[in-house]
């Protein structure tokens, strides 16, 4: 007789039982500690099961930073709302950026740090647009040219190259770590003031 298949709320318990052992694999022993087959064993079910609800471990990991994530897009948005400066918005955003990151360093690592296997199937790209942090400071960026305040360019490209100044100052330590880098807390505050000071007009771009 076939067993009767299970029901949402059971569904939904089995998705959060496989996502809250991948969680505690990854707080004892990282990444180096994660596979298909360890999450099984220890969520209690089979591998054909996890794939049932995860394509893989890249998704199955995604999923986890889901919540934080979120709630950093949340803080970037007030911040965005709250600050009438162009210049002095871009800042607040890239040292929220900072301070996030070093609040939450699990979630910066697993998500912004992670390095896709070179024999990982690729994901879907989408526009960088949908990330909060680019967006809010491209808006800014705009703004700041219309008043004459941020040199001529592309906003989406300046605010990519504001974002990957500010997370270069956080993962250079982490990366470099067998040399005497500066801290990321005492080297983000410097990258970030040199990062504006590029945003500056030329006195040919000025306007008048």
């Amino acid at each position: 007789m076939a067993r009767p298949a299970a029901t949402d709320a059971q569904r939904r318990e089995q998705r959060d039982r496989i996502r809250r052992a991948a969680a505690e694999i990854y707080q004892e022993g990282g990444l180096p500690a994660l596979s298909v087959r360890a999450v099984a064993k220890r969520a209690g079910v089979s591998t054909g099961l996890l794939y049932s609800y995860f394509d893989g471990l890249s998704e199955l990991m995604r999923t986890l930073w889901i919540r934080p994530v979120g709630e950093f897009g949340r803080l970037i948005e007030a911040i965005a709302a709250d600050e009438p400066d162009p210049l002095a918005r871009i800042e607040a955003l890239l040292l929220a950026y900072v301070q996030w990151a070093e609040a939450n360093p699990d979630v910066y690592r697993g998500v912004l740090l992670f390095v896709r296997p070179p024999n990982a199937e690729a994901p879907p790209t989408r526009p960088v647009a949908d990330l909060a942090l680019p967006r809010v400071i491209a808006a800014a960026i705009e703004e700041g040219q219309r008043a004459g305040l941020v040199r001529p360019g592309h906003p989406m490209e300046l605010a990519q190259a504001l974002w990957a100044g500010a997370h270069g100052a956080l993962a250079l330590p982490v990366n470099i770590h067998r040399y005497d880098i500066t801290p990321a807390a005492e080297l983000a505050p410097v990258v970030i003031a040199a990062l504006l000071r590029s945003l500056e007009p030329t006195p040919s771009e000025a306007q008048p």
